[in-house]
């Protein structure tokens, strides 16, 4: 087994029992935890078919590049102040839309991809959470 596979193996443990709890409670009470541990779930299981069947790149010693250190752990704060920072002024439904738009361009994905994936996260947020559940979302300051 891969270690890339271990993590989103040990994940799945937490949607599946959100999910498989959520059918003790009124359809009311369960819909987040349904909807959100569905969500995961299948996110996550795609994750795991892609590394399954992903080939192993090859690289040599003297090719691996050495990580700054507290690189990825700077990297990842970054996005995560501003997922805040764009959920306090836009509010979630455009933040996270942005957000993943803004990832998959920085992270040199297609032009197509990421609008479709942002179009995708926008219905998700807006008809799923806002709209078909009436969770009541975070409004942004400025919209």
């Amino acid at each position: 087994m891969r270690i890339k596979m271990i993590l989103p193996l040990a994940l799945l443990a937490v949607p599946i029992t959100a999910v498989a709890m959520s059918f003790k409670y009124s359809f009311s009470a369960a819909a987040a935890p349904l909807a959100l541990g569905s969500l995961s779930v299948v996110i996550l299981l795609i994750l795991l078919f892609r590394e399954g069947f992903s080939r192993r790149e090859q690289t040599s010693p003297e090719t691996e590049a050495t990580p700054a250190p507290y690189g990825g752990y700077l990297e990842l704060a970054a996005w995560a102040i501003g997922l805040v920072l764009a959920n306090l002024l836009l509010g979630m439904v455009i933040a996270f839309p942005l957000l993943i738009f803004v990832y998959l361009k920085v992270y040199r994905e297609s032009w197509l991809l990421s609008i479709i994936m942002s179009i995708a996260v926008f219905l998700v947020f807006y008809l799923g959470f806002s709209r078909g559940l009436h969770m009541p979302l975070i409004r942004g300051i400025i919209f």
